[in-house]
């Protein structure tokens, strides 16, 4: 996997486990701050990030919106806004028990967006093979991970038995360990 999307996958695994945020409701977006609740068995080998503190909702790009409500009109009622400490815009949304994190740039370009599901809606390729090569293991959780700079799909599938919790990244086919805890 080559260095920028695995870095991509790196900052975007950042914003998806640990968040610091404020709530400020105004419409159909949010900005937030304060802990995130949103934690998963994961979010132990994650590094935290800051938010910049006390965000308004006039601190998110204008083109950041315009292209969120372009890409996810349909999908996102009720989308929550988080800014980080590099003015990076996040937004944070739920549909048909989908999680959804997109990230924008400083000034308001897409620069990812993750989807977390249950294995029932990973694709039937990609979970076939999981379930082929690790038999003894049972699907947690999947990221499903889409970078500006790549082509390709990742999916960050989390995957555990009794003795052990590993997390995958499976691109074209090809799986790498990115950890392995023992329990």
């Amino acid at each position: 996997m080559n260095q920028k999307l695995t870095g991509a996958l790196a900052l975007i695994s950042v914003f998806v486990f640990d968040a610091v945020t404020a709530q400020i409701p105004a419409g159909n977006f949010h900005v937030v701050t304060g802990y995130d609740q949103i934690h998963s068995r994961s979010n132990f080998y994650m590094p935290s990030f800051s938010l910049k503190s006390k965000p308004r909702l006039n601190d998110i790009n204008l083109n950041a919106v315009r292209d969120f409500i372009r890409r996810y009109k349909m999908e996102a009622t009720d989308a929550m806004w988080q800014i980080t400490s590099h003015n990076d815009y996040v937004a944070r949304f739920s549909v048909d028990s989908i999680d959804v994190i997109v990230v924008y740039g400083k000034s308001g370009n897409w620069v990812s967006s993750v989807k977390r599901y249950s294995e029932n809606r990973l694709p039937r390729d990609v979970r076939s093979v999981i379930k082929r090569l690790y038999a003894d293991y049972s699907i947690a959780h999947a990221d499903e991970v889409n970078v500006s700079e790549g082509k390709n799909t990742v999916y960050v599938i989390t995957i555990e038995n009794e003795q052990q919790i590993q997390i995958l990244n499976f691109c074209n086919g090809e799986i790498e360990v990115k950890n392995s805890f023992s329990k």
